[in-house]
């Protein structure tokens, strides 16, 4: 079975629908800024997982958790709810759900 999507990206329906026929009901992805922007995008996201650690890195040309175009306005980003956060060792994890 062949997940193909456009140019040399994966069909990520495709390949949660042939996971969930094989009985897979959770899936950690944990990837880059491109796949994590994909999955959100096409809505295939449920529940999100931050980790924060107390470490600054930045710079103009970082790389950041969520890549692709972004919501040109606050008002139409991916809102999250039913937030918990919890210490993790020296990290905050921040978890959530997103909203439809």
């Amino acid at each position: 079975m062949t997940f193909n999507g456009s140019g040399r990206r994966v069909d990520l329906k495709k390949l949660l629908k042939a996971l969930s026929a094989r009985g897979v009901i959770n899936l950690l992805v944990e990837g880059g800024g491109t796949l994590i922007s994909s999955l959100l995008n096409e809505g295939l996201v449920d529940k999100v997982l931050f980790f924060i650690a107390p470490k600054i890195i930045g710079g103009s040309s970082a790389v950041t958790a969520v890549e692709g175009a972004g919501a040109a306005k606050v008002k139409d980003a991916i809102k999250i709810e039913s937030i918990s956060v919890e210490r993790a060792g020296e990290d905050i994890l921040l978890s959530g759900y997103v909203r439809r």
